[in-house]
């Protein structure tokens, strides 16, 4: 058996070059006895498995460490075919064989009751990874917040909280390990333990990093222990340039409120700010999006006021990505920009920032965001575009019209939320009519 984590839909294409490079047939149907079986799992394959579909043998939908056993428990005591043996998977719960199907019923999301008894820790630490040699540490699943477009938050739920012993018992054991700790949840600044565990890193002399804060949940706790920890950037999302869109979204911070907490980052010791916006959120206009400038330029002030106190000028960093539907959140059902929107919304933020001194702006590639967006969305025909794209060196248009997805219908409309979907045979344990009721509300906002 050979397992792949996919977290992220453009990771997609690597699981079968992947499985190109190591001789296993790409397509399950030509995989016999002999050759290993194929599974996957992680956020973005128990979303929607469709577009791989074609290549993985089982999918593990939601949180694995517990299947993960009752999965290869089967497979160890498997004997007969592998036919018989891929039916008896379908019937771990938790587990969706594409060949088998589901019974006519549904696969359900499988989730850690209690996460004190799994230990979600770094277990490689090597410089050639993204985090290098930083030792990461899982204080919570889940978020007390909905945002409509976070697939993570409807993936990741309920919210779950790690206790105080058992993330200073990771901590504990991980000394020497890794020159920086990197507390990972949704929302860090809301663990109900946090103090606790910024007390014990600080008297350790650990230096600390954590991700994307709301301001809803900052501290100045918090603050002191990441200037005392090394961090150098205090990193917020507020996601949207004017307010209206970011109350539809889901995202509460004015613009007083992001200017006061870089401030008092910055008069704690955090230098620099990084802020995420999206772009080609449901409803928005050029100026919504030219408002991202206001807020920006705003933080920016409010930065290099505080910095002239201390003569060490600090840094904004702006990144921008193009707004993806996601399955299992409230704006599945919602158009995503074409290609000649976020072109032209991107061009006006960047000639925008170009002449804003201590402004840095970073994007992602359009081209890629749409592509992300067919994977996410995109049914079994997806998988016939991916491999032609992958292994057949098709550019992706020619993958697309290959494989009769017609991008405008898939991507650019807005989809009636009475349709069927292609991950419609999966239980996330929320009512599709619950997140329609979302989807309405958001979109009276805008």
């Amino acid at each position: 058996m050979v397992a792949f984590s996919v977290p992220y839909e453009p990771d997609a294409a690597n699981l079968l070059r992947m499985l190109s490079a190591g001789g296993i047939p790409v397509r399950g149907n030509d995989r016999d006895g002999t050759h290993p079986l194929v599974v996957a799992g992680g956020l973005a394959a128990s979303a929607n498995p469709e577009p791989l579909a074609p290549f993985v043998d089982a999918f593990v939908i939601g949180e694995g460490e517990e299947a993960v056993h009752e999965l290869a428990d089967t497979v160890i005591r498997g004997a007969g075919t592998r036919a018989g043996l891929l039916e008896r998977l379908a019937e771990v719960p938790g587990v969706y064989v594409p060949g088998v199907g589901s019974g006519g019923g549904t696969v359900s999301r499988r989730w850690i009751r209690d996460i004190d008894t799994v230990e979600t820790v770094s277990r490689v630490l090597t410089p050639e990874t993204e985090f290098g040699n930083v030792f990461l540490v899982e204080l919570s699943r889940g978020c007390p917040w909905r945002c409509g477009f976070c697939l993570a938050s409807t993936g990741y739920s309920p919210v779950r909280w790690r206790s105080a012993r058992s993330v200073l018992g990771s901590l504990e054991k991980s000394g020497g390990k890794g020159d920086r700790v990197g507390l990972v949840g949704l929302d860090v600044a809301a663990y109900p333990h946090l103090e606790e565990v910024l007390e014990y890193l600080l008297e350790g002399g650990r230096r600390l990093t954590v991700a994307s804060l709301r301001t809803e949940s900052l501290s100045e706790v918090l603050l002191s222990a990441m200037a005392r920890g090394g961090q150098t950037t205090l990193t917020l999302a507020p996601e949207a340039g004017s307010m209206r869109l970011r109350r539809a979204v889901g995202k509460g911070a004015g613009e007083e409120e992001l200017r006061r907490w870089t401030a008092r980052a910055r008069e704690a010791g955090i230098p620099n700010v990084r802020l995420y916006f999206l772009i080609g959120l449901p409803g928005e206009t050029d100026e919504d999006c030219m408002d991202i400038v206001g807020v920006v330029r705003a933080v920016r002030d409010s930065l290099l006021e505080s910095s002239r106190k201390s003569g060490r000028m600090g840094r904004v960093t702006v990144s921008v990505g193009p707004f993806v539907p996601k399955p299992h959140t409230p704006f599945q059902w919602a158009a995503m920009a074409e290609r000649r929107v976020l072109t032209g919304r991107l061009r006006m933020l960047e000639r925008a920032f170009a002449v804003m001194d201590n402004v840095t702006m970073t994007s992602e590639s359009i081209k890629w965001a749409l592509w992300q967006g067919l994977l996410a969305r995109g049914d079994r025909r997806m998988g016939l575009a991916l491999e032609a794209f992958a292994l057949g060196g098709a550019a992706p248009a020619a993958a697309l019209s290959g494989a009769g997805v017609d991008e405008k219908r898939e991507l650019h409309r807005e989809r009636d939320t009475g349709e069927a979907l292609p991950w419609d045979h999966l239980d996330w344990g929320i009512g599709k009519q619950d997140l329609a009721d979302e989807y309405r509300r958001a979109l009276a906002r805008v």
